[in-house]
Parts: structure tokens; sequence; C-alpha cells
């Protein structure tokens, strides 16, 4: 049977996180839920993940291929009705998986993004919440109050009009474009609506100060350096030369 969603997950020198992540969706046992999970390098930890089955797919690159190439991949390869983007800091509610599910299933044809509540679990607080008077909005809407979250985990795409966009057009390489997933949010509204799922779903963790897109040029024993001599600038390959 053909997934309702399955979660893409994006990792990079992270495997104990990217794992937790995978476990969270795993833990959730529906089979209209799957998992896609891509390494930009070889993870031994993350192995165990491809042959678990058939609700996960992993695979990596046998070198860093960068975050929008990673991402490419994923996109491109998934099958199911509809696909979320989940950072690999980010987890997933076990209480709420079958309503979003259901939710999925029942949800109108002309409704091609939907954005989650973002919970972040460090502050015990919402990181982002649609207010409760959204429902659907098109584009014009969407431009006049910008009504969604700069962030990646927890916006979902209909696969069907997705796979009709030039997504290596839309993921290009270049300096500064982190943001990709709202310029393929944007084309996809061209064509649908957005709609928002309010229930908690998408669970944010802490930060990770290391590997990832954002500190691929770190290490994880760069924290234990002293102090003057550790840098926190996110990496200027992706988010541009002066990122704080």
């Amino acid at each position: 049977m053909k997934p309702i969603l399955e979660i893409l997950i994006p990792t990079y020198k992270r495997p104990s996180s990217a794992s937790a992540a995978i476990d969270s969706i795993l833990a959730c046992n529906d089979s209209r839920l799957t998992i896609r999970c891509n390494s930009n390098g070889y993870e031994n930890d993350l192995e165990k993940y491809r042959n678990i089955n058939n609700r996960v797919h992993y695979d990596f690159f046998k070198s860093n291929k960068g975050p929008h190439a990673n991402i490419l991949k994923l996109l491109s390869e998934t099958e199911a009705d509809f696909c979320m983007l989940l950072s690999d800091e980010d987890r997933v509610d076990l209480n709420n998986y079958k309503r979003i599910l259901d939710f999925l299933e029942n949800l109108d044809e002309s409704v091609n993004v939907i954005a989650c509540s973002v919970y972040d679990s460090i502050k015990d607080n919402y990181l982002w919440k649609p207010s409760s008077s959204f429902s659907d909005h098109n584009i014009n809407h969407y431009v006049a109050i910008s009504p969604l979250s700069t962030y990646m985990s927890g916006i979902i795409f209909r696969v069907k009009p997705l796979k009709d966009l030039n997504i290596p057009f839309l993921l290009r390489s270049t300096i500064g474009n982190s943001y990709s997933h709202l310029d393929i949010t944007l084309n996809l509204l061209l064509n649908g609506k957005l709609s928002f799922f309010h229930e908690k779903f998408v669970i944010k963790g802490d930060d990770i100060k290391f590997g990832g897109d954002g500190y691929q040029h770190k290490t994880k024993e760069s924290l234990n350096k002293p102090l003057k001599t550790k840098n926190y600038d996110l990496n200027p390959d992706v988010y541009g030369p002066k990122a704080r």
C-alpha cells in the first residue's frame, strides 16, 4: 500500500541524533507513515536502518555533496502521497500521528502544502503555531500575511504536484539559499492552497552545534576547546559569508 506521509531526514555527521529522529517515527506504528533518510557521508551507526523494514529507506553519499543535493535526493525519491522535511535535531510526537495521517487522507485535493505546528521541547512552548483563524490560504493570502514559519521541519508537500516542479532549479546551490523549502512552497501555491495542522506533531530538539548543514565545518570535539578558539558562525557556504 502506498504510504500517506513519508518523512524526509537529511543528515550529516550526527548519527545519534538522526537515529533518535528515525526511532521517534518508527514508534508511530502505522504503515501509512514511512521514513526516508540520506546522509552526506558514510555513517556506520545508521547502516542498521538499511534493511530494518519496509518503512525505512536509508542511503548516503560517498562524499559530502552539500545540503541542497541531499534534500534533492530525498524529494526526488519519495513515492508517498505527501512528504515532510524533518531536521535530524527534531522528533515527532507519538500521540498525534494518527490524527495527522487521517487529516491528510481526508484533505481537499486543492491543498498542496500543509504547515504543522512546531513545539520546542527545550523551552516547553511552541516555536511556531498557526493562528486558530488560519484555514486554507492561496498564494495571495500567503504573500499578504506571511502565515508560514521559515523553519524547515514540519512543512508538508503534496508529492504529485511537487514532481511537476523543476526541483533541481529550486534547490540550486547558491550562497544564502538556505530557505529553498520556501521557494518550493511558493511554486506549489501557484496552483494550490496552503493548509494547517494545528495540533502538536513536530517536536523541535536542542540545537546541535556541530555537523549538519549549518555546522558541517565543525566537529564535536571543537566544542571542548577554550572559548577563544571557538567559531560559532554558521557555515558560510550554506548561509552566506556573514552568517551568525
